[in-house]
């Protein structure tokens, strides 16, 4: 069994309110950040039109979140796909999760059943794609609920992901705090990170 510093894979960290896809929030603020050669997605913070009129302006704030939500979208598509078509299918997830209350408990477990979408066409096992998944809400809430990238086992493999460890994990509520997901990835996980094949990195935030 390869040791994680031999392992040679690519690692990809997403940070997802995942539910933002529908537009669950009023308003929502988002930063990417994906580079990929010369285009660096200028349309994806460039969307809307100025308007000069009261009921124009009224309506442009949801065609914004609706225009740059579709962007963000397609960005996320395109490159789950390349990493699906790609020669090297040594593959890191690691998923933070909102579990916050402005999420909500209903709208925690869809999030739970996107990953398991996502996942669907991936190999799941320790000498392919190993997922770690992080919950966060409030401070004292950062939590690593299942970790098969620095836990190397010939038993994580996606029936135990998708029947025994994503069941397991349970909504909290409270805050949302963000910071401490991404620190907690950072100290687990991104700083082994020796070869990066393909970065992708998303962040929400409830505005």
């Amino acid at each position: 069994m390869p040791s994680g510093s031999a392992y040679r894979s690519t690692r990809l960290a997403l940070a997802l309110s995942l539910l933002c896809w529908i537009s669950h929030f009023p308003q929502i603020a988002c930063v990417a950040e994906y580079k990929t050669g010369p285009k660096n997605y200028e349309d994806f913070f460039n969307r809307g039109v100025k308007v000069s009129s009261k009921a124009a302006r009224e309506k442009l704030p949801n065609q914004i979140e609706k225009s740059k939500v579709d962007v963000l979208g397609a960005v996320l598509k395109k490159q789950v796909e390349s990493l699906r078509k790609s020669s090297n299918k040594e593959l890191e997830l690691v998923f933070l999760i909102d579990s916050s209350a402005s999420v909500g408990a209903e709208n925690f477990f869809n999030e739970l059943k996107f990953v398991k979408k996502l996942l669907a066409d991936f190999t799941v096992e320790y000498n392919a794609t190993r997922v770690s998944v992080i919950t966060f809400s409030s401070r004292n809430r950062v939590v690593k609920h299942i970790d098969h990238v620095s836990e190397i086992s010939v038993n994580n493999h996606k029936c135990s992901l998708f029947e025994e460890q994503l069941p397991t994990i349970t909504y909290q509520g409270g805050g949302t705090y963000t910071l401490g997901a991404v620190l907690q990835a950072q100290v687990h996980y991104l700083h082994h990170i020796k070869i990066i094949v393909q970065k992708l990195s998303f962040t929400y935030e409830e505005s």
